[in-house]
Parts: C-alpha cells; structure tokens; sequence
C-alpha cells in the first residue's frame, strides 16, 4: 500500500510516536483534575473540579473518546456510519457529490481525512461523540487546520 492511500481504501495502523530526544528536560506540570458527573439537581452533565493539585500525566489528557489502554478511538455508532455513507457517496459521485468540484476531485484521486466530534449539546461536552474518516493517517499539514477553518465558515452546508 503506498504512504498515501486514496479515498475508500483502509488505513494502515499509525506509527508509534517518536522517542523523545534525551537530552530535552523533562519539566513537571501539575493541574487541578477534573472528573465526569451529574449537575446537582440536574440531569444536565458537568465536569467537577477537584480541590487537589496533582502532576500532570498523558492519560489523564482524555477528552473522552480514546481508550485508555491502547488509545484508540471511541467512535459513536450511529455517527460514524453516517459519516461513513457520506465518504462512500463522495466516492461514487452520488449526491450531494455528483456535480463539480467533487466529481474532479474524486477523478484526480483526493484524499479526505476527517474527524469529527460532535459537541452540540451540553452533555456532550462532557461525554463528545466521534466519528472519523482517515483521520489517523500521517499527512504534511502546516496550515490544513487554517483551510478546514475556512472552509467551515466560507462554504454552503450540504
């Protein structure tokens, strides 16, 4: 399989991250943890602060949508497979994709790497749900969050 695949094939498994060099210090960072709950009173869901200050770890960093263990992603269901029949229409040129830019860019064979976490509601910003196309792939991207910023606010809604 080559370094990039193109739209509709499988991912290969990420790289493990690259050591550290040695000879960068390790500085501590210590933070106020936080846990997942329910609002007193409430069926509303919030994050509660600790009165303890504790030294920073890389688990505890979850935003809730990676396994603990082996960090990989927790995706909601019923949105990945939405997201999932959007990429498979986008590659069959099927609507909403079947006119230009799309059918270009599909021919040219473009990539999409996507992810999305769904924080539209309060309690999901307490429990976000994910959903992702090839978001795990390796790709050159200095300024790909400024153009999917962009592109958010400048595009018409499908």
């Amino acid at each position: 399989m080559s370094e990039h695949s193109s739209l509709g094939e499988l991912n290969p498994v990420a790289p493990a991250c690259t050591p550290k060099p040695r000879w960068i210090p390790q500085l501590k960072h210590f933070f106020s943890p936080k846990t997942r709950g329910v609002k007193t009173g409430s069926a509303d869901l919030e994050w509660k602060s600790s009165a303890t200050v504790a030294e920073l770890e890389p688990d505890q960093l979850n935003p809730g949508y990676f396994f603990a263990k082996n960090h990989g992603l927790i995706r909601d269901k019923n949105l990945d497979k939405n997201l999932q029949e959007l990429m498979a229409k986008l590659a069959a040129n099927r609507p909403p994709f079947d006119s230009e830019p799309f059918k270009t860019f599909v021919n040219n064979r473009g990539k999409v790497m996507v992810a999305l976490v769904d924080l539209s509601i309060k309690n999901k910003l307490v429990f976000p749900e994910l959903a992702e196309f090839n978001s795990t792939r390796i790709t050159p991207g200095g300024s790909l969050a400024k153009i999917g910023l962009y592109i958010c606010r400048f595009s018409k809604p499908f």
